[in-house]
């Protein structure tokens, strides 16, 4: 029997993965696009107030500060033995006595970069911005006469094209928490703070900067940051942190009293995010978005008493400060208040609305005019909301509603010359109240705009999906499909019918000012829709869809959004495995083969049951060395079981044992020897490369997914938390015996058809019944999913940028290195996905069919689930909300490009490749069934 795989049919599969993949990317791309932009444009103009209130301005920025842990009494009681009853006694003071406090509410993601460049250029950047090392904006900095920046290398690089500032940066190798105390990192900013203004006593050109008008200091403190994501939150660590910088403070106000001798500074403390409970940060939970601030210095207001209602939630009720007005800001609203207090431009792109332009809500400043310099303020503040849309409405025509649409209040020009007007009539408290109305038009406007993005992506997106989905099913029927006649993709009708459509898309974007990319995003749903429309006749296509198929349609769209919902929902997942495990079989399997099979039903419903508990596992874990090396126990007892014929796959073994070991060592927090984490090093990466290269030596399929999985469990075993290991150890273990359970039902399958036949099957007449495309292929399709989803959900993953623990990458990468750490991270959520690609290659061949045919089958099932989830997609609500959502259509997108990497990567290494190799694929149909791939078999 002969399953053809000719160039031909090669060529359509690989077109239709990379089309996939393609597809997949752009698809991530239109999502940020669409809700998670900035406003940034070019060519605006400029605008300040007429006098400063200060000479200088002092930030301090204490990196990953949750405001609760801040404020809040008692706070570490019960974590951390004898923590004191208020950790920073000197900020409480300001609050209590000399300033103005409140929480500063950033955006998502909250990460450093965002929540620096939302806080000094008063503008959200674009989330996937967060891999770019430098942007054109302005800033604060930029506006200052000079600036004086001390902290990270991480955080003052981003503002360094900027050429007025002067910054000092530690090395990289400082920020290293296994090997010393975090609280050194801000305590050498405290020291070269020091150091220049001893260097100004000498340095004549230094001390004129330095004593000049418009100066800003910056000081990034990451001391509590680093201990934080080593040591997680609420840890002695954390708390010694922010005692640390509260001393740092202290020190830093007597610096500048000494060196100025004059009232003329204005400080501002804050946060650029907050941090969870297991030490990470990204996402939109509170604990990540609330973040401290507080003001005092000249030009700031003092503590005022609390207003009517109250300002506190039950959030602040326990830090015993309600009898003090608390008043809230968004994290972009800093930057005003820095302007506002220098008297510099405001940052054009800035977003942030001074919290004094409301009368009805008390602000932080208290300037020398009053209430004629906050309504100066409030002025300037429109001055740049109404400037910014001018340029943004420019850029952006409507084709149904031109004039409502065009971003732009019809009376804002208007209006904004009015408040002039008052400005000048001396009505005050009026142009305050009328430019807090114009800004809420013009955000409302702004909105307005961004939904003509919106739409048209969204629009994009369904046709994308649908037209995605249509087109790699019909490249699997049989007939006259795209997949047997690929040359009709490129038919001159198709050509014709596909260039009109897109020109005329490319048309309205022209008309709209629609960004570049919209072009792009057109050209894959165009061309998928025209290949179908040209190629397909629907009436034949329509009759052999009767209701059988439209009630397993049903189904299957029942379960593609159940898996939805098992992103908010892990229980789902676990009920799953109960359904998969027990009623599959009863329902599907003839009595007789349960009979015959008993004990591989008995152990596929074992290990379900079993692999059913660890969705229900909490997405918080601590760290158990004992959990970690019973899954590396297993791992090895499997291999030696397993491996007693095959001596050169053995040898991961003893990788694995080796790195259990270590493992032991660096759980300590005491300094972990170089030499420590070398072995570590090269026993992690010889393991990992082992199954590469002794793949290529084994001739049995299932001695290289042995070889595979031992290799793959070192990932497992250096970056796991708890129990991560079992998991996988489970998951391995389920994914064989479903090989064998759908390869022991389709040849019952296959029996009952020959003996229920008038005559004596041949091998060809078998073949037509595995080649072709069965209604059970959809089901196992739909299983293939499963597996794809659950490899991620049932290690205790997430779909959060902030639910990955850094502290196992620590074990390998002391100082803090994105790309690396992002790396490893992947690398360990890949890992099962390898051993499910390389078990959909060895059921295919099980079953009989081409290769990557399940994978295939289950392409255009997917389309449900991230059109589901695209849809779902909003930016109103919490952050919490936005982000969650955002994060599933991420990561369903993802899942999906790892199943098709590792399927492509299983071919690779589990197929046999040579001169018309052959293997026994599908047992138990005849005695022995050889199956011949024009010299690929698997």
């Amino acid at each position: 029997m002969t399953i053809p795989t000719g160039s031909r049919s090669q060529s359509v599969t690989w077109r239709l993965l990379l089309l996939t993949v393609a597809f997949h990317v752009l698809a991530l791309r239109m999502a940020f696009e669409g809700f998670f932009t900035n406003d940034l444009v070019h060519g605006m103009a400029q605008f300040s107030q007429a006098h400063a209130e200060v000479k200088r301005v002092l930030l301090l920025v204490a990196d990953g500060l949750r405001a609760d842990l801040l404020f809040a009494t008692h706070s570490f009681e019960g974590t951390v033995s004898g923590a004191p009853r208020v950790l920073a006694p000197h900020l409480r003071s300001i609050v209590e006595f000399r300033g103005a406090f409140g929480i500063s509410h950033t955006r998502i993601p909250t990460e450093s970069r965002h929540g620096h460049i939302a806080i000094i250029a008063g503008m959200h950047e674009d989330v996937s911005d967060i891999t770019k090392s430098g942007t054109n904006f302005d800033s604060v900095f930029n506006q200052s006469a000079a600036t004086f920046a001390f902290g990270s290398p991480d955080i003052l690089p981003i503002f360094s094209y900027q050429g007025k500032v002067d910054m000092w940066s530690y090395a990289e190798n400082q920020v290293d928490p296994t090997e010393g105390d975090a609280r050194a990192l801000d305590q050498w900013v405290l020291e070269k703070l020091q150091q220049v203004f001893k260097n100004s006593t000498t340095d004549p050109g230094l001390s004129a900067r330095l004593r000049g008008d418009l100066v800003v200091f910056f000081l990034h403190l990451g001391g509590i940051d680093t201990a934080g994501h080593f040591h997680r939150p609420f840890s002695k660590e954390y708390m010694s942190g922010i005692q640390t910088v509260d001393e740092i403070v202290k020190q830093v106000e007597e610096l500048m009293a000494a060196f100025y001798c004059d009232n003329d500074t204005a400080y501002i403390f804050t946060s650029d995010h907050g941090m969870s409970l297991i030490g990470t940060h990204g996402d939109g939970h509170p604990d990540n978005t609330r973040t401290p601030l507080i003001a005092w210095g000249k030009g700031v207001r003092g503590p005022l008493p609390d207003s009517e209602p109250s300002s506190h939630d039950e959030y602040s009720a326990s830090w015993g400060l309600s009898h003090i007005l608390r008043r809230d800001v968004e994290q972009a609203d800093i930057s005003a208040m820095m302007s506002s207090l220098l008297g510099t431009n405001w940052p054009v792109n800035s977003v942030g609305v001074l919290p004094d332009v409301d009368p009805a809500r008390p602000g932080y400043l208290q300037p020398r005019e009053g209430e004629k310099t906050l309504a100066e303020a409030a002025l300037v503040n429109v001055q740049v909301r109404v400037n910014h849309r001018e340029r943004r409405a420019r850029s952006t025509q409507s084709i149904t509603q031109p004039d409502s649409c065009s971003g732009l209040h019809p009376r804002a020009v208007d209006a904004s010359t009015g408040l002039e007007d008052l400005f000048q009539a001396g009505r005050y408290p009026e142009v305050r109240m009328q430019a807090t109305a114009l800004i809420r038009d013009i955000l409302d406007g702004l909105r307005r705009l961004q939904m003509i993005d919106r739409i048209a992506l969204t629009m994009l997106a369904v046709v994308g999906y649908l037209g995605w989905a249509a087109f790699a099913a019909i490249s699997l029927m049989p007939g006259r499909t795209l997949s047997e006649d690929p040359r009709s993709a490129v038919l001159a009708p198709s050509r014709i019918f596909a260039v009109a459509v897109l020109g005329c898309c490319w048309a309205v974007y022209v008309y709209q000012s629609l960004p570049p990319a919209y072009y792009l995003y057109a050209i894959l749903p165009t061309y998928f829709w025209a290949s179908v429309i040209v190629d397909v006749e629907f009436s034949s296509l329509w009759q052999r869809c009767g209701r059988g198929s439209l009630f397993r349609g049903a189904l299957i769209i029942a379960a593609l959004e159940s898996m939805v919902i098992g992103y908010t929902y892990r229980v789902v997942w676990s009920a799953w495995f109960i359904v998969i495990g027990t009623i599959w079989p009863a329902y599907s399997f003839p009595l007789t083969l349960l009979s015959a099979r008993r004990g591989l039903v008995c152990a596929w419903a074992t290990c379900c049951l079993v692999s059913a508990v660890f969705p229900l596992l909490s997405d918080h874990q601590e760290e158990s060395v004992v959990a970690i090396l019973t899954g590396a126990l297993l791992m090895g007892a499997i291999g030696l079981g397993g491996d007693r014929s095959r001596r050169t796959a053995s040898d991961t073994n003893y990788h694995l044992l080796a790195l259990s070991l270590i493992i032991w060592h660096l759980q300590t927090r005491a300094p972990v020897p170089r030499y420590h984490r070398s072995v570590g090093w090269f026993s992690f990466v010889s393991a990992a490369i082992t199954p590469l290269v002794i793949c290529r030596k084994l001739r049995d399929p299932r001695g290289r997914l042995l070889s595979a999985f031992l290799g793959f469990g070192a990932f497992f075993i250096w970056l796991a938390i708890r129990a991560e290991g079992l998991f996988y150890v489970v998951y391995s273990l389920t994914l064989v015996l479903w090989v064998e359970m759908e390869s022991a039902l389709r040849s019952s399958q296959l029996q009952q058809r020959n003996r229920t036949s008038a005559t004596n099957p041949s091998d060809t007449h078998a073949y037509a019944h595995m080649h072709h495309t069965q209604a059970d292929d959809l089901r196992i399709a739909v299983f293939f999913l499963f597996f794809s989803q659950v490899a991620f959900f049932g290690a205790g993953n997430v779909p959060s940028i902030s639910a990955f623990y850094l502290a196992p990458v620590y074990r390998l990468v002391p100082v803090f290195k994105y790309y690396l750490m992002t790396a490893l991270l992947v690398l360990k959520i890949f890992a099962p996905y390898m051993i499910l690609g390389m078990n959909a290659s060895l059921l295919n061949a099980r079953l009989g069919l081409p290769p990557f045919r399940l994978l295939l089958i289950a392409l255009p099932v997917h389309a449900v689930m991230p059109l589901t989830l695209f849809l779902n997609i909003t930016d109103t609500g919490s952050w919490y909300s936005i982000g969650h959502r955002l994060s599933c259509f991420c990561a369903c997108s993802s899942l999906l490009l790892f199943s098709v990497g590792a399927c492509i990567a299983g071919e690779l290494l589990v197929v046999i490749r040579g001169p018309r190799c052959k293997i026994e694929v599908v047992t138990s149909i005849v005695p022995t069934i050889d199956v011949q791939r024009n010299g690929i078999a698997g």
